[in-house]
């Protein structure tokens, strides 16, 4: 059933309709096959964002990207919704862009959550679309065909192809607005986050490893909301239908013992109780030491704190994150 927006049905009764949805297709994941490796390929079978790729393939033929609405079709009834009811720009939902619901192989061994893909304005219009402006500034000089690779990119994503590794630390990522700090795009911001020389990924920095490769064998980020917005509205999104897949893959991490860095989860308290907690595995992987916050710290620093609401260091007082990042090797 797809729910038909009126000006009869207020925000409450839609979000009732997709929450009873939701919970009936949540019922499904009870039954869950005995061999996690076979689990994650029938996760991946059931990928609802290879859709979007096949939009901007679409849309890239037709000449018709930035004026398409990349939505998945599942989502595109509450979304409306959820846009009828935004009078702050900062929340507006950027949905000409390609979404990001993760980046990265979930086959990694350390994974981050993260709110929501963000709004960088004028540098992802060009990353993600290539629309040009003055004050944009690319790595170097580029050309068309450079367009289309960062395309190719995010599409080899959505389909969970090797080929994308971890594309947003790709090169061809790297853009800034000239003439300020805060204008920063998505390769220079997981830069600049997770990898300063002080952060949490500081022996990755300061070894032999490349950050790029390290990256592309090692980490897998899950946004909670996948469309792009300065700012994150967090009350709406738990009920998209294509949310069920965020929690197919989450009850994953934790049977695998995945090791968790949840970015900011501390603004929403509400938030972490009520879905992460209700994710089977939630309680083993916070006992045993798979669960981190992440909180930042100064300008343009990151450091992983160990809070006690959330995750508890070994016994020895190290960490699951330290003890793995000891264990890399360069070709690692």
């Amino acid at each position: 059933m797809r729910v038909q927006l009126s000006t009869e049905k207020s925000r409450s009764e839609i979000i009732a309709t997709y929450s009873t949805r939701q919970c009936a297709g949540l019922e499904s994941l009870k039954q869950r096959p005995d061999s996690m490796d076979d689990d994650l390929a029938s996760i991946l079978s059931d990928n609802p964002w290879s859709e979007i790729a096949e939009k901007i393939k679409a849309a890239m033929s037709n000449n018709s990207l930035g004026q398409e609405r990349f939505v998945l079709n599942q989502d595109d009834a509450l979304i409306r919704l959820e846009e009828s009811l935004i009078r702050d720009d900062d929340y507006k939902l950027r949905l000409n862009l390609p979404p990001q619901p993760f980046i990265g192989n979930p086959k990694a061994k350390i994974w981050i959550l993260q709110y929501n893909p963000g709004y960088s304005e004028g540098i992802d219009d060009f990353d993600y679309l290539g629309i040009e402006r003055a004050d944009i500034m690319p790595h170097r000089q580029t050309h068309v065909s450079e367009v289309q690779d960062r395309i190719k990119l995010i599409c080899d994503q959505y389909e969970f192809k090797e080929s994308a590794g971890f594309y947003v630390l790709d090169e061809k990522f790297e853009t800034f607005k000239s003439g300020t700090r805060e204008g920063r795009g998505t390769y220079l911001w997981y830069k600049s986050t997770y990898f300063p020389i002080n952060g949490i990924f500081a022996r990755v920095v300061n070894s032999g490893l490349t950050i790029k490769r390290f990256a592309d064998n090692n980490l897998f980020v899950l946004e909670f909301l996948p469309y792009h917005s300065k700012k994150f509205r967090h009350e709406f999104f738990p009920f998209l239908p294509s949310f069920v897949f965020w929690r197919k893959l989450m009850e994953y991490a934790f049977a695998n013992e995945k090791i968790v860095l949840c970015n900011g989860l501390n603004d929403a308290q509400a938030l972490k109780a009520c879905i992460l907690q209700s994710i089977p595995g939630y309680q083993k992987a916070k006992s045993e030491g798979w669960l981190y916050k992440i909180v930042h710290s100064g300008r343009g620093r990151s450091r992983l704190m160990l809070k006690a609401d959330l995750v508890c260091p070994l016994e020895d007082g190290t960490s699951r994150l330290s003890a793995y990042l000891e264990s890399l090797t360069p070709n690692t």
